[in-house]
């Protein structure tokens, strides 16, 4: 079963420490009202960036084309909209029950 990765609403910049398959990650999440579009930085426990300012689409793996980078998470983030009806989550969209931010494990990928 995915993980439901945490989200603070009514904030547009902020950081969470979330631990992934044993390995924390500093998740940096900005919304950028000029574009309209939340973005997604990640970086090691440590603050060493990996990835930096990837515009959240809904359903689709956030970082499945950074995977080979050294230190990235064994799974996949993807913003999960159940209704089907948005591409690009609006600033009071994301985190909710309708549009979750989830994390598949490594193992949970290799079934589907």
């Amino acid at each position: 079963m995915s993980l439901i990765l945490p989200f603070t609403r009514g904030s547009a910049f902020f950081q969470l420490r979330i631990p992934l398959e044993g390995v924390d990650y500093l998740f940096d999440w900005s919304w950028n009202a000029r574009a309209g579009a939340w973005f997604l930085s990640l970086a090691s426990e440590d603050g060493t960036p990996l990835v930096g300012g990837v515009k959240v689409v809904s359903n689709r793996p956030l970082f499945a084309r950074f995977s080979y980078l050294t230190g990235m998470p064994p799974g996949e983030i993807v913003a999960a909209d159940f209704t089907r009806k948005v591409s690009y989550p609006g600033y009071d969209q994301l985190g909710t029950a309708d549009l979750p931010v989830l994390y598949y494990t490594e193992a949970e990928l290799e079934e589907i």
